[in-house]
């Protein structure tokens, strides 16, 4: 089918709004064209080829999202921005060249482009958005023309300018072991999301930030040790690290965030420092051989499924700082032998307990622990 017979839509503006034949291979976008629009390729899954007009300055949102057979294409120079998700799930895509003219990467941009292998920041990117190149799988190295001012690159990974912070080192790297560099005070979230060959990992001393799920599915991960300027724990940051055996934390930290260590499922003991008083939903859901965690005075809330799923813990005391807990907090804590409980607990959510059969329930006579426990069929001893 010749483009003149395919269906496409062009607005007033020079927008190129929407191809609307999804089978179609191959297409041309007609001259005159400034930009392509939202989602106006979305979904062109036999694409596999597309000529763009020297006249686009930008590329809009989700502007090729899932065009899954298309292995290459030119951005022509002009083009000044390439918007959030735009070639989400590419997943063809093994070759793109950016040209100098692009001063913004958007947020998502090349998301899911698993066979990208490598890639070039030019000299006028001042902006690279979060998520920008996760789940690339295949891909090993993040290049930066030497004169760029907001980004650099080192043996492919990427860094801010002045190296302070470390923004993405690539998840298609199969290499075990890997040194952040002592200049890097800051990890962005998601810098090492699926690195699952990663095995060691040494953090310099004067790190003090994590972002979220920046090791998130570093499946191999077995050890870490976290700098002692680190005072949150952000969320997702070492979610399915299945590996992690041992962690310590800092005693300097404050705060662990939503699914912090979910499904860190080797992760047999975990030490909250006294000085967090806010462990937040999920932060251990699934560490299913944890077998003791201590939960300290200064801790006042306890998230939703804070420990769900955690099948090998066998005993917990909730300090009295705690005076109220949420649903599904031990849900599923099969293990789960003994329960302390203060007589300032007021109250509790109706399956924190469900499926902890062998639970007994230690609180003062007379508390609304014993009464809990009684109302839930729950074992219980005074004390």
């Amino acid at each position: 089918m010749s483009d003149q017979e395919l269906v496409y839509k062009v607005n007033k503006s020079k927008m190129f709004v929407k191809l609307f034949d999804e089978e179609a291979k191959e297409f041309a976008v007609p001259d005159g064209v400034t930009s392509i629009g939202d989602n106006a390729f979305a979904h062109c899954f036999f694409l596999t080829s597309l000529t763009i007009p020297s006249g686009v300055t930008s590329i809009k949102g989700w502007a090729f999202c899932s065009c899954s057979s298309l292995k290459s294409l030119m951005i022509p120079d002009g083009v000044t921005t390439i918007g959030d998700c735009a070639f989400h799930s590419c997943s063809s895509l093994e070759s793109l060249e950016i040209p100098a003219s692009v001063t913004s990467i958007g947020r998502g941009a090349f998301i899911r482009c698993s066979s990208l292998k490598s890639i070039v920041i030019p000299n006028g990117v001042t902006h690279i958005g979060e998520r920008a190149f996760q789940k690339c799988s295949s891909l090993t190295a993040i290049e930066v023309a030497e004169n760029n001012p907001t980004y650099c690159s080192m043996d492919g990974t990427l860094f801010s300018k002045d190296k302070k912070e470390l923004v993405l080192h690539p998840c298609g790297r199969n290499e075990k072991s890997f040194t952040i560099p002592d200049s890097v005070i800051s990890v962005r979230g998601e810098a090492f999301r699926d690195c699952s060959s990663l095995e060691s990992l040494e953090i310099p001393t004067g790190v003090t930030s994590f972002g979220r799920l920046a090791f998130s599915g570093c499946s191999s991960l077995k050890s870490l040790a976290i700098p002692a300027g680190v005072t949150r724990i952000e969320g997702a940051v070492f979610e399915g690290c299945s590996s992690l055996e041992s962690l310590e934390l800092p005693a300097g930290v404050t705060f662990i965030g939503g699914c912090a260590f979910a499904d860190c499922s080797s992760l047999k003991f975990i030490n909250i420092p006294n000085g967090v008083t806010n462990i937040a939903g999920e932060a251990f859901r699934n560490c299913s051989s944890l077998e003791s965690a201590i939960i300290p005075d200064s801790v006042t809330s306890i998230g939703r499924g804070a420990f769900i799923g955690c099948s090998s813990l066998k005993s917990i005391a909730i300090p009295a700082s705690v005076t109220s807990l949420g649903r599904e907090i031990f849900k599923g804590c099969s293990s789960l032998e003994s329960a302390e409980i203060s007589a300032s607990m007021t109250k509790m959510g109706e399956d924190d307990f469900e499926g902890c059969s062998q639970l007994t329930i230690r609180a003062p006579k007379g508390s609304y622990a014993e009464e809990y426990a009684k109302e839930k069929g729950i074992g219980f001893e005074s004390y």
